[in-house]
């Protein structure tokens, strides 16, 4: 059985999506392991050397460390509105802030609910919303959230259908994870949206 977690004004959320292809997000604090924080911006660190800003393709960290579960996005901007322009009417403003609301209420994202996960933190990026615009720099959203698991084993397949169902322009995430000694990589589509985490 499963169901979505939603944070609630901001407070719910917080590191998570290590950009494997773009642009860099910091990666403070994803695990108090030493171990696991070299690995991961290893990972970060060669996505940044060979990554590109691709319409339709997303790029996805996750690290599970005792209790603690973090996670990292990059998407390309027009993945969730169809554009990367600066906003120029209403319509497309209103659009940016909703992909704002739903990225800081964890909208798309499911996790097991035997797992206990409460959201704790989050922070999220939308470009040209509350920021002066970069012309020169491509449009990425950036996301990251972090969750208190009360029962982290139960943590072995993460659902991210309800994700390309409400970003639909969304084709593929391409997903690195690390658990414990254990780490992987994923490629999920909207007809192959179940990430597994082996033990």
């Amino acid at each position: 059985m499963e169901c979505r977690y939603k944070g609630s004004n901001g407070t719910g959320l917080h590191q998570w999506l290590c950009p494997l292809l773009g642009l860099l997000l910091p990666l403070a604090a994803i695990a108090s392991d030493a171990q696991a924080d070299h690995e991961i911006a290893e990972h970060a660190a060669h996505s940044h050397e060979h990554g590109a800003h691709v319409h339709g393709a997303s790029q996805l960290n996750i690290a599970l460390d005792g209790k603690r579960l973090s996670l990292q996005f990059l998407g390309a901007l027009h993945n969730f509105v169809g554009f990367e322009h600066v906003p120029e009417t209403a319509e497309e403003r209103a659009a940016l802030s909703a992909v704002q609301t739903d990225l800081v209420q964890g909208a798309g994202l499911v996790l097991p609910l035997g797992a206990g996960c409460v959201a704790v933190s989050n922070r999220i990026t939308v470009p040209h919303l509350d920021v002066a615009p970069q012309q020169d720099l491509p449009a990425n959203v950036q996301a990251e959230w972090q969750f208190d698991c009360a029962s982290p084993e139960a943590i072995s397949r993460v659902d991210f259908a309800a994700w390309f169902a409400r970003f639909p322009l969304t084709e593929e995430i391409k997903v690195q994870w690390i658990r414990a000694d254990t780490q992987g990589g994923s490629e999920l589509t909207p007809d192959s949206s179940t990430l597994t985490l082996s033990p």
